[in-house]
Parts: C-alpha cells; structure tokens; sequence
C-alpha cells in the first residue's frame, strides 16, 4: 500500500486504559483507600500508578492479617484484589501483564513486601503463581 494513502496511526489498548476503572469499581474500600488517595488526580487515568497504589493497599492489608484476624469485608478485600491480579495475568493482552509483573513483583522486592509474601502466595491463582514464579528465577 502506499504510504501517502495509509496515515500512521497508533493502535491503542483500551482495555488497558479501562484498568484503573475497573480496579476502582471492583475492589471494596480501594477507592476510599489512603494508597489511592496518594494518587496525583492527573495519573488516577493511567493504569500503571493505579494498580501499583492497588498492591500497596494488598500489602497493606496482609500485614494486618498477620498481626491478627481481618473482618469478613478485609478478607472479602482481598479475595477481590487477588481475584484481580488473576484476571490480568490470565489477560491475552502483554501490558496488562507488564504491568503485574512490573508493580506487583517489583513492590514485593521492596522491603515492605517479602514480610507479606507467604500471605500473598496463599492467595496466588495459577497464572500469578506461574508469573511469579517466572520473575522469582
């Protein structure tokens, strides 16, 4: 084809950009949530400093677990948090899967982190584990 016909165009992921939105919706308390409110208002658009301010609040709350029993609606927390690191690893779409791999992975090697990984790991579904199981080696 000739390239004067053809513009150039920049394929866009939507669904990725749909990311935030969904982390948003579908987790209970994130949105009220001090590591989402540590978000500038501008990057609240951008998936990559939402899902990482969703694994800070992750790790938040299995440090609680591990000081004591969390109430049903904590538990419930983070059964959809996981639920939600499960859907984008299964996703077919590479960034959503950077983006694990990226935020959640690499929150795990700050020192914060490893003190809750037996926790998280519990939690793990089968293509989080594999994914980190591929970043640990």
């Amino acid at each position: 084809m000739d390239a004067a016909i053809v513009p150039n165009f920049i394929i866009v992921d939507t669904h990725y950009r749909k990311l935030p939105d969904l982390l948003v919706g579908d987790v209970s308390g994130f949105a009220a949530s001090h590591e989402y409110a540590a978000i500038n208002d501008p990057e609240r658009d951008r998936p990559e400093p939402v899902f990482a301010a969703l694994v800070r609040f992750c790790i938040r709350l299995h440090k609680q677990e591990m000081a004591g029993p969390l109430p049903w609606r904590d538990r419930a927390t983070l059964q959809q948090i996981h639920g939600v690191f499960e859907l984008v690893a299964r996703d077919d779409i590479a960034s959503r899967k950077l983006t694990l791999v990226t935020a959640m992975f690499d929150a795990l090697a700050e020192d914060e982190g490893w003190s809750v990984l037996p926790g998280l790991k519990k939690r793990f579904g089968p293509c989080t584990r594999h994914f980190f199981n591929l970043w640990i080696m």
